[in-house]
């Protein structure tokens, strides 16, 4: 294994993939090796363009490159780091495979192997926490099941931000709800490594797969880091194609409980103070609509309570809309307004998203004209529970259906998060009852799949992680964690039981140990889980394959 040193980082590129914003970062060694012909072309990653052919090389380090034979202007940002021939016989140019110039051979040469927007098209949102372990098994999956996906996704609470990293600055920390405290960066890739990794890999599959990236969960927080600190996200994420706006922060909950429509009416005079604006408003939301069989006649106090709930996160929404615009300059993307989850004072059941709710937001989006195209409603799903509303599946069936209806009506698509612990039934309600229209998002039950495949393949390797997953879940009950009290003593409850990958501390806290950084910044373990044998991918391929493709046929053959 090479080392080698980026700022304050110091990897192994090959068993750290999903960090760096290039797939060249030695071109001393890649110079070497192709003048040696120790390249190997990646058969499916070829194409033609401008009179030019372009093609993808690898080497054994895992590095990569792009190779341009033929005269042609050349669409590359980046310059090339070997050119043979001069003037009008150039032969060969061999350009860096950076991120801006793998977002070039996508967009310009060969966009049918690149991340698109894909609009109202049901898919799979795929959380690869395991970034290059997962793709093979993903792209086989998109092609033997024939559905799409956001074939790159992770959130801000799953990745760090490159140049964070290179300064060697600390984790930031979020709260999730009954997990406690999190930090950010847990996968260990970055924004701008996961999608040059993912990219690269779709560019060298033999597959033409339907697939988006997504920059999940860019959390719009309160006080005054707030907006710019998702600008900073989104500057990271700037070649993805999704954006997944998180605004749950930033509701106001309380103010759908307001009894008084003279209280409600006084907290609409507040938050919009033009009194133009505010009666163009109450007009505008006092239209009578007519949904399915459903009747929607809106009196001023219900409109001015949805306001008062909503104002804030719209009006950041329709800020950061217009800055994605200016960031990436015309090129389409999916923008989705995420309100499904909920501050630690919330609870899940408090928040659920009623009908009225969606439709103000939807007439409201439409109103200002914000870019928005997907919406995850809060249908009552939780973090490491199958649906428990006491309304029952038929409840959350019939709730999923009538606001798919809608969605659907105002040419929007629904997502639905943490769709991992929700067991089989529950999913094929979901499905059902959308007709298979919705966007449905995994990612940590992938990582316990990796996981089940270790401790069968390598269980030496696995019992590190469970050990140190089990002292993690130890800390986080002390801490206050109520899923970390419960998973312990679920687990206290077995005769001597034998580590496993599905026991259920071991499903909800294995993330942690995998990205774990020391106190200088450098990364502890996540070498270990890049450094797979053969048998160990060739098992987890197949294995996901069967896995997300059962999933497709629960929601979508309907």
């Amino acid at each position: 294994m090479s080392t080698y040193q980026f700022g304050k980082l110091a990897i192994d590129p090959k068993t750290n993939p999903a960090v760096l914003d290039t797939l060249t970062w030695d071109e001393d060694t890649v110079t070497r090796d192709i003048q040696a012909k120790r390249m190997t072309i990646d058969e499916h990653a070829d194409a033609s363009y401008h009179g030019a052919e372009y093609r993808v090389g690898s080497f054994d380090d895992a590095q990569k490159v792009i190779i341009a034979v033929g005269e042609a202007e050349s669409p590359f940002p980046d310059a090339p780091i070997l050119t043979e021939g001069a003037g009008a016989k150039v032969g060969r140019r061999v350009y860096p495979m950076t991120d801006a110039n793998l977002h070039a051979y996508v967009t310009k040469i060969h966009p049918r192997k690149g991340p698109r927007a894909l609009g109202a098209v049901p898919r799979l949102g795929i959380g690869v926490r395991q970034s290059t372990t997962m793709w093979p098994g993903i792209w086989k999956a998109m092609n033997r099941g024939d559905f799409s996906a956001n074939a790159i996704q992770n959130s801000v609470r799953e990745l760090h931000i490159l140049e964070r990293l290179k300064e060697g600055k600390p984790p930031r920390v979020n709260h999730l709800f009954s997990f406690g405290a999190v930090q950010e960066g847990h996968a260990g890739s970055t924004f701008e490594g996961l999608w040059t990794a993912g990219v690269a890999s779709a560019l060298s599959s033999e597959y033409y797969p339907r697939y988006g990236a997504d920059a999940d969960h860019l959390q719009v927080k309160r006080g005054p880091e707030g907006i710019e600190r998702t600008k900073e996200f989104i500057r990271a994420s700037r070649y993805y194609t999704f954006y997944t706006l998180d605004v749950s922060d930033i509701l106001d909950y309380e103010a759908l409980t307001l009894f008084s429509a003279g209280e409600a009416l006084s907290l609409l005079e507040e938050t919009i103070p033009d009194v133009n604006l505010r009666k163009d408003i109450l007009f505008y939301h006092r239209q009578r609509k007519v949904i399915g069989k459903q009747v929607y006649d809106f009196d001023e106090a219900t409109i001015a309570r949805l306001v008062g709930k909503y104002w804030k996160a719209l009006d950041a929404v329709e800020e950061l809309d217009k800055y994605i615009q200016e960031l990436k300059g015309g090129e389409a993307f999916d923008l989705e307004l995420s309100i499904d989850e909920n501050p630690p004072e919330v609870t899940t059941f408090e928040s659920i998203t009623m009908n009225g709710e969606l439709l103000f937001l939807m007439e409201e989006i439409n109103r200002r004209g914000i870019g928005v195209t997907h919406i995850a409603p809060n249908f009552g799903v939780e973090k490491c529970t199958d649906y428990r509303g006491t309304d029952g599946l038929e409840g959350l069936g019939r709730r999923v259906a009538e606001q798919s209806l809608m969605a659907s009506e105002y040419g929007f698509m629904l997502d639905c998060h943490s769709g991992d612990d929700l067991s089989r039934k529950t999913r094929q309600v979901i499905g059902k009852a959308a007709k298979g229209r919705i966007h449905y998002k995994v990612s940590p039950s992938l990582q316990v799949l990796y996981a089940q495949v270790l401790s069968q393949v390598d269980p030496e390797k696995f019992l590190l992680w469970w050990q140190e997953t089990y002292e993690l879940a130890r800390e986080s009950a002390r801490g206050g964690s109520s899923v970390a009290q419960d998973a312990l003593f679920r687990y206290k409850q077995f005769e001597n039981p034998e580590p496993s990958a599905d026991h259920f501390f071991f499903q909800e806290y294995n993330f942690a140990a995998v990205g774990r950084r020391d106190a200088n910044g450098q990364f502890v373990n996540r070498e270990r889980f890049y450094d797979v044998s053969d048998e160990f991918q060739q098992l987890l391929t197949q294995r996901l394959e069967a896995h997300l493709c059962s999933w497709a046929a629960d929601l979508f053959d309907h």
